[in-house]
């Protein structure tokens, strides 16, 4: 194959790519985010483009706070939980006003880098087109540079630090160590086995080399020279953690979880009976991690894993053993051995992780980085086989008579669309105003950092369904208000937009507990909302509060309120019977209970509170073994200041 034809035909791949995964955003994801993580990196880049690295913040900042973002109470920063590699890089197409633009142009550019491994290892041109036809054909890669999720982006930066690591020059080595940093930055552990193994390749192929420019580069300068590479990236991730948690060494996600979640320490690597978050994992972890996350788990839940990848790779699991074979015979070539080890290495680095992270559309997606590498593989080996022309028949029926249907159950889950389009409030004339959405996910996808006065543009916040909605409206000066109603457990659910006013001036405010979620501290416990199975909650939810050893300290804000006199109601409902011992804190003023009660017997304190400052309140919360369901706070002005 010539070397003109052969760029005419990668080059047509690449927007083959582009454009089915464009198409991927119109048919499947029905033109937006649709799960949480998206939804998350979507605000996350749009802050980055804003000029702003964490949130900017309003309050009650209860009408910012949701799933997915970490609020810290030292600093007052509110920020996605997410590393920022990716977010930044989908920042760019915020810039330019097309952010969904970004997955297609991602797609483009993996079937390049695709070839171009391929080539550089192979030298065969039929074995890059190969390689770039795979992967336009892999309908997981599809999902991963259509939805806003970080994968696809690895994927690329893990090819070209392998690509990197195979040539023969500085620049190659530059590309290497900038390509691993960034996906440092990006995806970490993913990023740890894409060190390891572009070292190796590095070690291995140019110890003794020549750059073309000069003499051979010896072995301690090739290292030198890929690490510094990669310390722009790992100088990223470091700096984000700081911005959102104070500290360069506590990443935001783990900060988040520690607060949002439970029991203490569910969401890490490793094994134990306290492993798996209840909240954001609940009905997975009961049903398969009821004896904790030991070996046996970690097992199960890695052939989980494989069995999605095993669909992932060639749109089919009849073409796996193909897969595994290519592996096997790389991993038997000196040249091509890290590839197989890049591959297994990073099946294993997840398995100390609990959760598979598996679902239809995205398939695998801890193991989608490795997708492109996989291609390459499976390129080479299959051209050296008298079948190879039935490869992409087979592929293409795999995906048809099967893999399509997992694409089709992504697409009608959640209400069959994006739970917030901007569309819908344009096609209603709706330019302005105040606008309530309920659900995380439509929040995340509709909020603009840029955008507070609700008198000259659409503000999006979080609909708390309590006073919290009120004090935004008062706050505010009682602009144009909405409701954004979506109900993502309907199939093909319509949004409905309706004027509403959150309140007229009412002289009792009522917080309810599940709405101070996620807190702002938590010691010694930890909390979630939940649907009580006992008593009666006043929304039918509460904030559950969960002591560890004993005892469980919890602080949560609300409000904030005018200075004035006040009369507080603390309600909550004993989580079970036995000894109730209750300490609140609001504002300097202590409310207690102690005493024994039946499971779902609802308790109230009262007391008289004066506020003299315009802050969120924060109502501390210290329980002894039984624990609590925190059912709202109730505040009925008495006497408000001037």
């Amino acid at each position: 194959m010539c070397r003109n034809r052969q760029r005419w035909l990668l080059a047509s791949l690449a927007i083959l790519a582009a454009i089915a995964s464009a198409g991927y955003v119109h048919y499947y994801l029905r033109g937006g985010p649709r799960i949480i993580d998206a939804a998350a990196y979507w605000l996350q880049a749009r802050t980055f483009a804003s000029g702003h690295i964490t949130l900017p913040v309003i309050l009650p900042t209860a009408s910012l706070r949701c799933r997915f973002l970490y609020f810290d109470p030292a600093t007052s920063h509110l920020s996605s939980i997410f590393p920022p590699g990716y977010p930044l890089f989908l920042s760019i197409g915020f810039l330019f006003g097309h952010p969904m633009l970004m997955g297609p142009l991602l797609a483009a550019a993996l079937v390049l880098a695709t070839a171009a491994l391929a080539r550089r290892i192979t030298h065969r041109n039929e074995v890059a087109a190969l390689a770039g036809l795979l992967s336009v054909l892999c309908v997981t890669l599809r999902y991963h540079t259509a939805d806003t999720m970080s994968h696809g982006f690895s994927a690329l930066l893990f090819t070209l630090a392998v690509y990197g690591a195979y040539g023969t020059s500085r620049r190659s080595t530059v590309l290497a160590g900038l390509s691993v940093g960034l996906l440092f930055a990006t995806r970490p552990v993913t990023a740890g086995v894409a060190f390891v193994v572009a070292g190796m390749i590095l070690v291995e192929r140019r110890s003794a080399s020549s750059s073309g420019h000069g003499p051979p580069l010896k072995r301690w300068r090739v290292v030198s020279m890929f690490a510094l590479s990669a310390v722009p990236g790992i100088l990223l991730w470091l700096g984000y953690q700081r911005a959102c948690t104070g500290s360069a060494w506590h990443p935001a996600q783990l900060a988040y979880y520690s607060v949002a979640d439970g029991p203490p320490g569910c969401f890490r690597y490793g094994f134990g009976s306290n492993i798996g978050c209840r909240f954001e994992h609940g009905q997975y972890v009961a049903n398969r991690l009821k004896n904790g996350f030991g070996l046996l788990e970690a097992g199960w839940v890695t052939l989980i894993r494989l069995r999605w990848h095993a669909l992932d790779v060639l749109d089919t699991e009849i073409l796996a053993p193909a897969v595994v074979l290519s592996l096997w015979s790389a991993a038997k070539r000196t040249l091509t051995r890290p590839i197989t080890l890049a591959v297994v290495g990073v099946v294993l680095a997840y398995v100390p992780f609990y959760f598979d992270g598996s679902y239809p559309g995205g398939g695998a997606r801890l193991f989608a980085d490795v997708l492109p590498l996989e291609h390459v593989l499976v390129a080479s080996w299959v051209l050296e086989r008298a079948w190879h022309r039935y490869l992409v028949p087979v592929a293409l029926a795999g995906f048809a008579l099967h893999g399509s249907f997992q694409q089709r159950l992504l697409a009608e889950r959640d209400g069959g669309r994006p739970m917030y389009q901007p569309a819908e409030l344009e096609q209603r004339g709706i330019a302005r105003g105040l606008v309530y959405v309920g659900t995380d996910h439509g929040f995340l996808i509709g909020h603009d950092p840029d955008i507070t006065d609700p008198r000259t543009s659409v503000v999006v916040v979080r609909a708390r369904g309590d006073a919290t909605d009120c004090v935004l409206y008062e706050r505010l000066g009682r602009p144009t208000s909405y409701r954004y109603l979506f109900d993502p457990n309907q199939a093909d659910e319509v949004p409905s937009i309706e004027p509403w006013v959150p309140c007229r001036a009412p002289d009792t405010l009522r917080f309810e507990g599940e709405a101070t979620w996620p807190p702002v501290s938590v010691s010694k416990g930890w909390v979630m909302p939940v649907y009580p199975t006992v008593g009666h909650a006043s929304s039918g939810r509460a904030l559950a509060i969960e002591p560890t050893f004993g005892r469980s300290d919890v602080s949560l804000v609300f409000g904030p309120l005018q200075p004035g006199h006040y009369d507080l109601s603390l309600h909550w409902l004993a989580s079970r019977s036995g000894e109730q011992d209750i300490l609140a804190d609001v504002a300097g003023t202590e409310l207690s209970v102690v005493g024994s009660a039946p499971a779902g017997r609802s308790l109230t304190s009262h007391r008289e509170l004066e506020l003299s400052g315009n802050g969120e309140l924060q109502l501390r919360i210290r329980t002894g073994r039984s624990g609590i369901l925190l059912d709202y706070v109730e505040i009925r002005a008495t006497n408000l200041g001037n």
